[in-house]
């Protein structure tokens, strides 16, 4: 993967995230003193710059621990670059990673984390094709890392169909907290 094509993606999800209101790196400075110190709410992570903060902040998942969003990303372009190396391996076209398919993953995949279950349900019950328009949707849930996650749907025999299918296009990838999930379309 070039480095212009890493940056973009990081860029692309870094304002994905300030739009959804995750939580994001603190930068270097130091943050601004608490009148009250109940509401200071972490050590290593502020909400994104764009939110006042007025009292202690509802967390965006209560039941889940938030991870980095830089950590998200990194998870997120390694597993597309293993995807597409294994299409390539395959005799395969890449696979493009698509901005709507991946907003549309992401929120499976926190949605997944915050009732601790895997499926292909929404929180509205549908479908992945009526949630976003995908053709199709891979879902892991306890995998560590894109490689592990990669490993056991390469492993599943309509998982690794739906991965190697020659028709495919485009992608989304969300990641939360060792759920995955893959949304396809052609």
């Amino acid at each position: 993967m070039t480095i212009r094509r890493a940056l973009i993606i990081l860029m692309w999800f870094l304002l994905l995230a300030a739009g959804l209101g995750l939580y994001v790196f603190k930068s270097q400075r130091k943050p601004t003193p608490v009148k009250n110190e109940k509401a200071a709410f972490t050590k290593t992570l502020e909400v994104a710059p764009a939110v006042k903060i007025v009292d202690k902040p509802k967390p965006l998942l209560p039941a889940v621990k938030a991870v980095p969003i830089v950590c998200q990303t990194k998870n997120i372009i390694e597993l597309a670059d293993l995807i597409n190396t294994q299409r390539a391996k395959s005799h395969l076209g890449i696979l493009k990673l698509s901005s709507k398919l991946s907003e549309s993953a992401q929120k499976q995949a926190q949605y997944l984390a915050k009732e601790k279950k895997c499926s292909h349900l929404g929180p509205d019950g549908k479908l992945p094709w009526q949630r976003s328009g995908a053709d199709g949707e891979l879902v892991g849930c306890g995998y560590a890392n894109a490689s592990d996650t990669l490993s056991a749907w390469l492993g599943s025999k309509p998982n690794r169909t739906a991965l190697l299918f020659k028709g495919a296009g485009s992608m989304g990838i969300g990641v939360f907290n060792g759920y995955w999930v893959i949304l396809l379309s052609i």
